[in-house]
């Protein structure tokens, strides 16, 4: 086989893989939009949300997104998904504990979002939770 076919043939197992990713991945693919588009789809953000948050791992970039755009657009069961596989992940993170506590009472959760409040409170400012 020539060059010329070794290259074609590069190039179609890369398109294919590039393909196969997209396929597998879609819903994180789809999380990689910009925020605005996002919510402006709520009812296809929240079907790749949940697809996404249903993994075992996932970047804490799609989490940030999920719950962000959870927070925005009213989805407060993503959200809330969201902002406690954060809180499980990055236990030291007073941010991510702050945004559960306020999504939990903005979800009417008070007695849950209550004792997010007082752990926060209780942590050493310097030490996190």
């Amino acid at each position: 086989m020539k060059l010329t076919g070794w290259l074609i043939a590069l190039v179609a197992l890369v398109c294919a893989e590039t393909v196969t990713f997209a396929a597998w991945n879609w819903d994180l693919v789809y999380l990689s939009q910009p925020a605005s588009q996002l919510a402006a789809d709520p009812r296809h953000f929240n079907s790749n949300a949940r697809t996404a948050l249903a993994r075992p791992r996932i970047a804490r970039r799609h989490l940030e997104t999920i719950a962000t755009i959870g927070v925005r657009t009213n989805a407060r069961d993503v959200a809330l998904r969201a902002l406690r596989r954060l809180a499980a992940e990055y236990p030291s993170d007073t941010g991510v504990w702050r945004r559960l506590g306020d999504e939990l009472r903005r979800a009417g959760r008070y007695e849950e979002a209550e004792r997010i409040y007082r752990r926060l409170l209780a942590a050493p400012t310097a030490g996190g939770l």
